[in-house]
């Protein structure tokens, strides 16, 4: 069975968008991305130097016990994710065979519900500025809320970091340094 091609259904039965390589940094080969119940999430394929695993990411606004959080989880989950102040993280490896479409979604069911259990949602505001009403966008293959005037100014460091980066090709050192800017501030993709 082809688990790549099982991926784009299986956005759609979660109301997520199917990403392809094209549209996400560099390492992620394809994903599935959304707004699930307030929670950012983002399930990608991703490669790692030797390494392929597929990794969950699901953001909110704040975390209110991060113990909860695991002990709603099972054992083989509990100790391989990573409870951050606004997000959480899961990468499960695999050698040879990518998990099951299946497998995919019962690992972030369990997730979902645990998040959705002990933390707050983000509200309909841009992170940024929190002022405009925000728009689901994937920045650099993180998940985010934000409004237009914040995507705009994002946009417009990406096109000053890259026009710096063309004028200063011919000095390879000073080419380098701006080149990882310009791939930090990363692609800005609406869902």
């Amino acid at each position: 069975m082809n688990v790549q091609k099982d991926w784009p259904s299986l956005a759609s039965s979660y109301g997520f968008k199917y990403l392809n390589k094209d549209q996400l940094p560099e390492g992620m080969f394809y994903a599935m991305a959304g707004w699930a119940r307030g929670f950012p999430t983002i399930i990608s394929r991703v490669t790692e130097g030797r390494q392929q695993a597929v990794v969950y990411l699901i953001r909110y606004a704040s975390m209110l016990n991060p113990e909860q959080l695991k002990s709603r989880l099972p054992d083989s989950l509990r100790n391989k994710i990573v409870v951050a102040e606004r997000s959480l993280t899961l990468r499960k490896p695999f050698s040879l065979r990518e998990p099951a479409g299946t497998e995919i979604i019962d690992t972030y069911r369990q997730l979902s519900e645990a998040v959705q259990a002990s933390a707050q949602p983000l509200n309909d505001l841009c992170e940024l500025c929190q002022i405009h009403q925000g728009n689901f966008y994937v920045v650099g293959g993180i998940p985010s809320q934000l409004c237009g005037s914040c995507i705009g100014k994002i946009k417009a460091e990406q096109a000053e970091s890259q026009r710096a980066y063309e004028e200063l090709e011919a000095h390879p050192v000073r080419g380098t340094l701006w080149g990882i800017a310009a791939a930090v501030a990363g692609g800005v993709l609406k869902i």
